[in-house]
């Protein structure tokens, strides 16, 4: 049962990252007013 834990442990950090470079970027963001464009196919 060694793994069961650094599995869960992995997605969250793999969230931590993503919010961390969300709140990095968010100045050039609001400078430039840009926007989220829902995915297209």
């Amino acid at each position: 049962m060694a793994g069961k834990p650094e599995t869960q442990i992995r997605p969250i950090s793999n969230i931590v990252i993503v919010v961390a470079m969300e709140m990095e970027a968010l100045p050039i963001v609001n400078r430039f007013r840009l926007t989220r464009q829902p995915h297209s196919s």
